[in-house]
């Protein structure tokens, strides 16, 4: 009785070493941190991920957005519809569509200079998901 209550702890004991081999308990998420494919800015939007990319000196199309899948794959919605709505320090609020193009959607942003709040709402097939990004503004 003795011999085999050793024999069960020994595999126990295996077991538990075994399924902690490489594993890595400094806090790091277990997710691959993957480039952004068009060099922007990556936001979870639950089912979806956005990746957003701000040129300040384009003409039309300072923010540009692109649907991304969970594996970083750009997926284009045809029937996507994504509103934003600004949300500036000075409790302005601007709400906008932005232009669905043939791979992305893009819109101007009405004012770079102060800091503002930008909530996207993706909506696809009668679901809507949302990202929030924080913009530093270029002035002051």
């Amino acid at each position: 009785m003795r011999t085999s209550f050793s024999i069960i702890l020994f595999f126990l004991h295996l077991g538990v070493f075994a399924q902690h081999d490489g594993h890595d308990h400094s806090g790091e998420s277990e997710h691959k941190q993957v480039d952004p494919p068009h060099g922007g800015i990556i936001l979870d939007a639950g089912k979806y991920q956005i990746e957003l990319h701000l040129d300040p000196l384009a003409g039309d199309e300072k923010l540009t957005l692109w649907i991304l899948n969970s594996k970083f794959k750009a997926r284009h919605p045809e029937k996507g519809i994504v509103t934003i709505k600004f949300n500036y320090k000075d409790g302005k609020v601007i709400e906008q569509s932005m232009v669905n193009a043939a791979d992305r959607f893009h819109c101007n942003i009405p004012d770079l200079t102060v800091p503002f709040n930008a909530l996207i709402l993706l909506s696809i097939k009668n679901r809507t998901y949302n990202g929030v990004y924080y913009y530093k503004g270029l002035g002051k």
